[in-house]
């Protein structure tokens, strides 16, 4: 048998969250927030080798992009917080993007992956809420 002892320290901000995280290959991420304590960029120390991350959010702090090396990823809910549509620029997922609409009683009621080929997915319920 193998084992293997990773070791990671971590270092916290007053609040409780991760400040810093370090690996023992001696890469650190650093963590920052934005003013709602939503996590809002992740940052690495090894030249560029491990693309950071940014997000922003939307006022109810839901993720609205996601940000990686040249990958955006654009998302919008509906009032109720469920995810109305995903589209990505850049990268292998480039134009590509997912559509869903819900019925009243926020039950997904069709989704539309959009790009290459455009596929469409109906849902239909019962009675008794059954898919």
């Amino acid at each position: 048998m193998l084992f293997f002892l990773v070791c990671v320290l971590f270092t916290y901000t007053t609040a409780g969250r991760p400040l810093t995280r370090a690996w023992e290959r001696g890469v650190t991420a650093t963590y920052s927030y934005d003013n709602g304590g939503g996590l809002s960029s992740i940052s690495y120390n090894d030249s560029g080798a491990t693309p950071g991350v940014t997000r922003t959010f939307d006022r109810r702090g839901r993720s609205k992009t996601i940000a990686q090396n040249s990958i955006t990823t654009t998302m919008a809910y509906n009032g109720f917080g469920r995810r109305l549509s995903e589209s990505y620029s850049g990268g292998m997922l480039g134009g590509q993007a997912i559509t869903n609409d819900f019925d009243s009683h926020q039950r997904r009621t069709i989704a539309i992956a959009a790009g290459l080929g455009a596929t469409a997915q109906n849902y239909t319920y019962d009675t008794g809420g059954r898919l």
